[in-house]
């Protein structure tokens, strides 16, 4: 982004709402962020990047100590120490369970575009990849089985409300009508010709991502059409490869020098 810098008063005020439903895990930040700026083979973080761009949302170095010591027990990152410097990277472990997730995180369209309605023994449909059990011997798949066992149904239109709904729980439902709410206010809250610090991008980009992939990863693998009317998926969707179509990831030398 380029044009007047914006002040860090102001980017606390675009960052409050994020934290209106309380504090998030710092471990699960962590997570978010490695993912986000230091997926790939070899890529690290240094240790005071990682303090600087969670002090920048409030997080204090005793709790991102707890959570590298946590994520290093699980086997998710590995860290260095040079000195009194220190740098952490995913494990491979780490990589490969951010390189599964990241395609749902990052997509710009749903993970399928048709569904099926699937009749027939439910112990055997709901086994079909991204198959959803919405009733007894009732499933909705994301592709067709070519099963004989199964009477299989297109659904290319709007799906009755019954169906929907079963589709798409309520906690999930309100989940993204609140991240809908924190991405316009966001959107709206930062000037098209901000200028954002390294720090200031990696903090807003790891919130927005790790939001919704809170999300995302929960979403049905199934078209926008056969779910809710008040699923707010599709917008939130939207809007956030928007917003980090604005906000470039910053080099690692950058965040470095910034730290």
């Amino acid at each position: 982004m380029s044009g007047r810098a914006l002040s860090e008063a102001a980017f606390d005020r675009l960052l409050a709402p994020w934290f209106e439903a309380g504090p998030p895990r710092v471990w699960s930040l962590l997570v978010t962020l490695f993912g986000d700026l230091a997926q790939h083979d070899g890529a690290r973080i240094e240790g005071a990047v990682l303090r600087a761009v969670l002090g920048r949302v409030g997080i204090r170095p005793e709790a991102v100590r707890v959570a590298l010591h946590r994520l290093r027990a699980d086997g998710w990152i590995e860290s260095h120490r040079v000195g009194r410097n220190s740098s952490h990277q995913l494990t491979a472990l780490g990589r490969s369970a951010s390189a599964e997730a990241s395609p749902r995180i990052y997509a710009t369209a749903p993970d399928a575009q048709r569904a099926w309605l699937l009749i027939g023994d439910a112990s055997d449909s709901v086994r079909i990849d991204g198959a959803m059990r919405v009733g007894p011997n009732l499933s909705v798949a994301p592709s067709d089985p070519g099963r004989a066992d199964l009477l299989v149904l297109p659904l290319d239109d709007a799906v009755p409300g019954w169906l929907s709904d079963r589709l798409c729980p309520p906690d999930l439902i309100a989940a993204a009508a609140r991240l809908e709410r924190l991405l316009r206010m966001t959107a709206e809250g930062l000037p098209a010709d901000a200028t954002l610090t390294p720090l200031q991008v990696a903090a807003l980009r790891m919130l927005i991502v790790h939001e919704w992939r809170r999300i995302a990863l929960k979403a049905p693998h199934l078209p926008d059409h056969v779910l809710p009317d008040d699923w707010r998926g599709p917008e939130c969707r939207r809007r956030v490869s928007g917003l980090l179509a604005r906000l470039d990831p910053p080099a690692p030398e950058k965040l470095a020098e910034a730290a």
